[in-house]
Protein backbone atom coordinates (compact mmCIF):
# COMPACT_ATOMS: atom_id res chain seq x y z
CA UNK A 1 0.00 0.00 0.00
CA UNK A 2 1.12 2.91 -0.85
CA UNK A 3 1.50 6.59 1.31
CA UNK A 4 -1.14 9.07 0.50
CA UNK A 5 -0.01 11.97 -1.66
CA UNK A 6 -0.25 15.73 -0.28
CA UNK A 7 -1.64 18.44 -1.69
CA UNK A 8 -0.89 21.20 -0.03
CA UNK A 9 2.34 22.81 -1.17
CA UNK A 10 3.21 24.73 -4.26
CA UNK A 11 5.49 22.91 -6.71
CA UNK A 12 8.85 24.80 -8.08
CA UNK A 13 6.91 26.09 -11.28
CA UNK A 14 4.64 27.51 -9.38
CA UNK A 15 6.83 29.30 -7.00
CA UNK A 16 9.15 30.28 -10.17
CA UNK A 17 6.04 31.80 -12.39
CA UNK A 18 5.21 33.96 -9.29
CA UNK A 19 8.69 35.28 -9.31
CA UNK A 20 8.52 36.22 -12.03
CA UNK A 21 5.39 38.43 -12.08
CA UNK A 22 7.05 40.41 -9.05
CA UNK A 23 9.84 40.98 -10.85
CA UNK A 24 7.89 42.11 -14.00
CA UNK A 25 5.84 44.04 -11.34
CA UNK A 26 8.77 45.41 -9.26
CA UNK A 27 10.59 46.52 -12.39
CA UNK A 28 7.79 48.58 -13.87
CA UNK A 29 7.32 50.61 -10.31
CA UNK A 30 11.28 50.79 -10.41
CA UNK A 31 11.26 52.65 -14.32
CA UNK A 32 7.87 55.33 -13.01
CA UNK A 33 9.78 55.82 -9.68
CA UNK A 34 13.15 56.84 -12.04
CA UNK A 35 10.68 58.91 -14.41
CA UNK A 36 8.96 61.17 -11.59
CA UNK A 37 12.37 61.28 -9.97
CA UNK A 38 13.79 63.09 -12.89
CA UNK A 39 10.88 65.06 -13.86
CA UNK A 40 11.12 66.47 -10.05
CA UNK A 41 14.19 67.50 -10.93
CA UNK A 42 13.15 68.69 -14.02
CA UNK A 43 10.79 70.76 -12.26
CA UNK A 44 13.20 72.13 -9.61
CA UNK A 45 15.69 73.77 -12.31
CA UNK A 46 12.39 75.48 -13.80
CA UNK A 47 11.58 76.86 -10.33
CA UNK A 48 14.82 78.06 -9.96
CA UNK A 49 15.69 79.58 -13.55
CA UNK A 50 12.31 81.44 -12.81
CA UNK A 51 13.10 82.77 -9.54
CA UNK A 52 16.49 83.94 -10.81
CA UNK A 53 14.87 85.68 -13.67
CA UNK A 54 12.77 87.44 -11.01
CA UNK A 55 16.21 87.83 -8.33
CA UNK A 56 17.64 89.59 -11.80
CA UNK A 57 14.51 91.81 -12.65
CA UNK A 58 14.38 92.45 -8.66
CA UNK A 59 18.25 93.65 -9.01
CA UNK A 60 17.70 95.56 -12.46
CA UNK A 61 14.80 98.00 -10.57
CA UNK A 62 16.57 98.40 -7.57
CA UNK A 63 20.48 99.41 -8.30
CA UNK A 64 19.41 101.67 -11.23
CA UNK A 65 21.65 100.02 -14.23
CA UNK A 66 18.67 101.00 -16.69
CA UNK A 67 19.57 104.08 -16.04
CA UNK A 68 16.89 107.09 -17.15
CA UNK A 69 14.90 107.29 -19.97
CA UNK A 70 16.84 110.03 -22.19
CA UNK A 71 20.58 107.86 -21.44
CA UNK A 72 21.26 104.91 -23.85
CA UNK A 73 19.99 101.66 -23.06
CA UNK A 74 22.33 99.47 -21.29
CA UNK A 75 24.80 96.94 -22.68
CA UNK A 76 23.80 93.35 -22.95
CA UNK A 77 25.10 90.64 -20.80
CA UNK A 78 26.10 86.93 -21.59
CA UNK A 79 26.42 84.09 -19.21
CA UNK A 80 26.46 85.75 -16.26
CA UNK A 81 25.81 83.64 -13.14
CA UNK A 82 24.62 84.20 -9.61
CA UNK A 83 25.79 83.28 -6.11
CA UNK A 84 21.90 81.95 -4.88
CA UNK A 85 22.01 79.72 -7.97
CA UNK A 86 25.35 78.41 -8.75
CA UNK A 87 23.74 75.73 -11.54
CA UNK A 88 22.34 78.40 -13.41
CA UNK A 89 23.46 81.44 -16.13
CA UNK A 90 21.74 84.41 -17.24
CA UNK A 91 21.78 86.45 -20.22
CA UNK A 92 20.41 90.11 -20.38
CA UNK A 93 19.00 91.65 -23.67
CA UNK A 94 17.98 95.02 -23.26
CA UNK A 95 15.22 96.72 -26.36
CA UNK A 96 13.65 100.00 -26.43
CA UNK A 97 13.87 103.61 -27.66
CA UNK A 98 15.40 106.18 -25.74
CA UNK A 99 13.83 108.47 -27.17
CA UNK A 100 9.97 107.08 -26.94
CA UNK A 101 9.87 106.87 -22.91
CA UNK A 102 11.08 105.23 -20.15
CA UNK A 103 9.65 101.42 -20.85
CA UNK A 104 11.97 99.21 -21.74
CA UNK A 105 11.72 95.56 -22.74
CA UNK A 106 14.21 93.25 -20.68
CA UNK A 107 14.72 89.78 -21.73
CA UNK A 108 16.58 87.16 -19.04
CA UNK A 109 17.43 84.08 -20.76
CA UNK A 110 18.63 81.72 -18.03
CA UNK A 111 20.24 78.45 -19.35
CA UNK A 112 21.48 75.09 -17.45
CA UNK A 113 22.57 71.48 -18.19
CA UNK A 114 19.50 69.11 -17.86
CA UNK A 115 20.70 65.39 -18.68
CA UNK A 116 24.00 66.36 -20.70
CA UNK A 117 21.95 68.84 -22.80
CA UNK A 118 22.07 72.51 -22.69
CA UNK A 119 18.41 73.72 -21.55
CA UNK A 120 17.57 77.66 -21.38
CA UNK A 121 14.15 79.42 -20.91
CA UNK A 122 13.48 82.62 -21.45
CA UNK A 123 12.01 85.20 -19.34
CA UNK A 124 10.52 89.09 -20.63
CA UNK A 125 9.28 92.08 -18.39
CA UNK A 126 8.77 95.68 -18.97
CA UNK A 127 10.14 97.92 -16.61
CA UNK A 128 10.39 101.74 -16.55
CA UNK A 129 13.67 103.42 -16.64
CA UNK A 130 14.41 105.27 -13.74
CA UNK A 131 16.64 105.96 -10.97
CA UNK A 132 15.99 103.61 -8.01
CA UNK A 133 13.84 105.66 -4.86
CA UNK A 134 16.89 106.57 -3.14
CA UNK A 135 18.83 108.21 -5.34
CA UNK A 136 15.91 110.63 -6.79
CA UNK A 137 15.12 111.74 -3.43
CA UNK A 138 19.03 112.13 -3.15
CA UNK A 139 19.20 114.07 -6.62
CA UNK A 140 16.18 116.21 -5.43
CA UNK A 141 18.15 117.37 -2.63
CA UNK A 142 20.87 118.36 -4.47
CA UNK A 143 19.19 120.36 -6.82
CA UNK A 144 17.18 121.51 -3.47
CA UNK A 145 20.62 122.46 -2.05
CA UNK A 146 22.05 124.18 -5.08
CA UNK A 147 18.79 125.85 -5.84
CA UNK A 148 18.88 127.14 -1.98
CA UNK A 149 22.77 128.18 -2.09
CA UNK A 150 22.17 130.17 -5.35
CA UNK A 151 19.62 132.57 -3.41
Amino acid sequence: MGRPRHSGGFTLVEILAALLLLSIGVTGVMGVLASGIATEQSGELIRDASRLALAVRDQLAHDGSLGAAHEPLPQAVEGASHPDYPFLTYSLAFEGDPDLGPQVLVTITVGWMERGEAVTDEYRFFMSRQYPLSRRIQMAIDEGAKKYQGK
